[in-house]
């Protein structure tokens, strides 16, 4: 093909056939595909030989300026073809929601997929959002989202430890009322403002602050067994955040038994999560015996709340410390006894503290 001079356009059809197809797809997104980067690039390089004659994928030799023109004009509509809008969707603006609490800062319920409109609906008081969005999670998120979604009260007494706080319930998110019904049931709540969109109540600070941590010696420990993934086991005690031991899914019964190197005084078990901030273990029971045959109870449940104060104690190790405080401890067993299908078990560093 021989048009505008000595122009070698065959090269450029299949571009200029994907361009069209790709600007003709039904329901194409008006952000550019990967498809329409690589024909972008053909056109630019098309372009650039158009402009110097230089050979290249398209070679335009001895091209009258005439010629010239007509091929740099064709190029560049071909590229505002290409990159030219098709839709850009817009949804409407969240609501505001303006209060009369005497609080500083807002929870907005329920919690999931509401991040956004919690965080817009707060802009015109200037109140800071305990689940606000920025395209990154926080690493207490996940517990407060647990603590919450399993409507424990004990969130809302530490989110308000310090200083009293505001809950703003939407109601298109609580058909059932149960957002509501749990505010309420808080002694310290008290309902503030009644909208048909929304309500907002007020927490009086309860003095609920998190544990202090509890500092000691590290004790050694000269065995550790585990029924789930035995190969990784040891990688909690080699002092590196980057390794784990990790039991997926959270099933139940998922046990770890620590051997230390004599019986002695355990003041707490440190379980550190690291990176991996969602994955505590549901429930768990911990025993300690001074001769692995006679066993003591010393914590049983959920670790969500231990998990919460650690993230936001230490955020780069969360670690969830569990209390013990028992003489002539030589052996102690965690049993996982939950269960998570999504989020499995991890502790990348264990340490006991005397």
């Amino acid at each position: 093909m021989k048009n505008l001079g000595r122009i070698r356009t065959r090269g450029i059809i299949p571009f200029a056939l994907a361009a069209a197809i790709v600007a003709l797809l039904p329901g194409r997104a008006w952000a550019p595909t990967a498809v329409e980067y690589s024909v972008a690039g053909s056109w630019h390089g098309f372009f650039l030989s158009s402009i110097t004659g230089e050979t290249g994928p398209f070679e335009i030799n001895n091209t009258s300026m005439r010629n010239r023109r007509v091929v740099i004009a064709a190029v560049t509509l071909g590229i505002l073809l290409d990159g030219w809008p098709r839709a850009f969707p817009v949804v409407a603006a969240p609501g505001s929601r303006i209060t009369s609490t005497r609080a500083r800062v807002r929870l907005g319920l329920p919690l999931h997929e509401a991040e956004t409109e919690t965080m817009f609906g707060a802009i015109a008081q200037r109140r800071p959002v305990f689940n606000g969005y920025s395209g990154y999670a926080a690493p207490q998120h996940a517990a407060l989202r647990d603590l919450l979604e399993h409507y424990d009260p004990r969130i809302l007494d530490r989110l308000a430890a310090t200083e009293p706080i505001e809950v703003v319930v939407e109601s298109a998110g609580d058909a059932a009322g149960l957002w509501n019904a749990f505010v309420r049931r808080h002694p310290g709540a008290r309902r503030v403002d009644a909208e048909p969109d929304w309500t907002s109540y007020e927490i009086a600070a309860t003095g609920a602050v998190a544990p202090p941590p509890i500092d000691g010696r590290a004790i050694a420990v000269t065995r550790i067994e585990t029924t789930v993934n035995l190969p990784d086991i040891n990688a909690v005690l080699d002092n590196d955040l980057e390794t784990r031991w990790h039991a997926a899914p959270q099933s139940g019964g998922e046990t770890i038994t620590v051997t230390l190197d004599r019986a002695q005084h355990v003041k707490a078990l440190v379980l550190c999560l690291g990176a991996y901030a969602s994955q505590y273990p549901r429930a768990l029971d911990v025993e300690v015996s001074a001769d692995s045959i006679a066993w003591s109870a010393v914590h049983a449940g959920g670790t969500a709340l231990e998990t919460y104060d650690a993230a936001l104690r230490s955020p780069r190790e969360i670690p969830i410390t569990l209390p013990i405080y028992r003489d002539g401890v030589r052996f102690l067993r965690l049993r996982q006894t939950g269960r998570d299908p999504r989020r499995g078990w991890t502790i990348v560093e264990l340490r006991v503290i005397g």
